[in-house]
Order: C-alpha cells, then structure tokens, then sequence
C-alpha cells in the first residue's frame, strides 16, 4: 500500500455490483479490503493488484458480528479508512404468504443486521471526511410483489443511514444510500428468465437495464466526491423509479 492511499471496505465485492464497485475505488488510487463470504472474491483482489492496485480480501459471514468485528481490526493495519461500502445482499422471490420464516431471517440477516454489523465494527475507524455508502433498492422506494420481506429490509437500511447521517457528521463523517434498479448481474439472472428481464427494459425510460458500472460510478462519486452530501438516496434506475 502507498502512502498516500486510503482504504475502501467493500462488502459483497466477490462478483456484479460489489465487484465493479471494487475496481472502481482501485481506478482512483483506493487501497480495497473485500469482504465476501464467496471464494471468488480472492480473484477480485488477485486481479486488482495484477493490475497494479493494493488489495486483500477477507472471507467473512456479515452476520456474525464476532467475525466482522475480526476483520475490521485486521484491516485497520492496512492505513487509514476513507470509504465503508456496505453492498452485500441476498433475495428470494415468493409471495409474502407462501414463504417460509426462515426465508424472512435469512433476508433479513443478510440484507439489514449485516449493515449493524459492518458499520457498528468499522465505523470507528471513519473519521473527517470518511464515507459510508449503503446499498440498498428501488423495490424499498416503490414495492415489488415477491420481495416483500427484501423491501422491507432494504427500508430499514434507508431510514437507518439516514439517522447514521446526523450522528456521524459531526464527525465529519458521510453517510448516503444507492438503490439499484434493475440491474445486470449474477443474481437478477438467476432469478429471472430473460423474458421476464426483457420485460423490465420496457418500462425503464432509458430503455436499458442498468449495469453493476453505473452503480459503480454513483457510489464511488458519493464516497469521494460529494463532499457537502450526506443522508441522501439516490436511484440508480434509468429513470423506472421517480421518487419525489
């Protein structure tokens, strides 16, 4: 690591969104700790350090807050923290009434307590113009039957992050939320059929699926750029989710 580098933490940065998110904080002088509990999160860092970036990577399972508080103080060896993604999340679609209690903790586990976890372990090491980008989604804005418990987690993380946003700024420290739309990734096609994605692009008005770059781009921007925005949402829809 260089010495004038910050780090980025990146949760869910093995594969889509987290991933892109990932290279991104690399292409402007970020050194990454990715956490993930997927293997291939090692290639994310081999491939960014390959490429002459600084990067490590910490298999982790979010929801343990014992391991997430382990790695958070391996990492603060690293140097000085600029940026928290917090992008990790799961989901499965079934209507509400259909669907078995132990979808619903595991949604919620994986989707809100893991955020607890991550922020209340690594927002220590924030300090004057520190950065906690949460990735939540449009279905917490608006509502998508079949994801129920999902929006419903993601909710939790826009009012949480919001009300992080006052605590922290006295710190000097930013707080904000992306929600994708839909987008292209690893799990939207293991959930879908492309008929039904297909369908999707038709009610976008860019008439596109966004790409796991465009949120790259949108997280990035708010972790080291947008320095007077903190408690904030920003969609990341092509236009599909017109929230006043």
């Amino acid at each position: 690591m260089r010495a004038d580098q910050r780090v980025a933490v990146v949760t869910g940065g093995a594969q889509g969104i987290g991933e892109a998110i990932a290279r991104r904080f690399a292409e402007v002088n970020y050194a990454l700790a990715i956490l993930d509990l997927q293997d291939s999160g090692q290639r994310v860092a081999d491939d960014i350090v390959q490429g002459g970036g600084c990067a490590s990577f910490y298999k982790c399972d979010l929801t343990d807050i014992g391991q997430v508080r382990e790695v958070a103080n391996q990492v603060e060896h690293l140097g000085p923290l600029g940026a928290l993604v917090n992008n990790a999340g799961w989901s499965s679609t079934s209507p509400f009434l259909d669907q078995d209690p132990a979808v619903w903790a595991r949604t919620i586990a994986i989707n809100y307590t893991a955020v607890l976890n991550v922020c209340h372990a690594f927002g220590p090491q924030l300090n004057d113009d520190g950065a906690i980008v949460n990735v939540a989604s449009d279905a917490a804005r608006i509502g998508v039957a079949g994801q129920a418990v999902y929006a419903g987690a993601k909710a939790a993380v826009i009012g949480f992050s919001k009300s992080l946003a006052v605590e922290l700024a006295k710190r000097g420290v930013r707080v904000n939320v992306v929600c994708p739309g839909t987008t292209r990734t690893p799990l939207l096609e293991s959930m879908f059929s492309e008929e039904d994605i297909a369908k999707r692009v038709r009610i976008i008005p860019l008439r596109r699926l966004a790409m796991p770059e465009d949120l790259a781009k949108t997280v990035v921007f708010l972790a080291t750029e947008a320095t007077h925005v903190t408690g904030q949402v920003i969609s990341v829809s092509g236009g599909a989710s017109r929230v006043g």
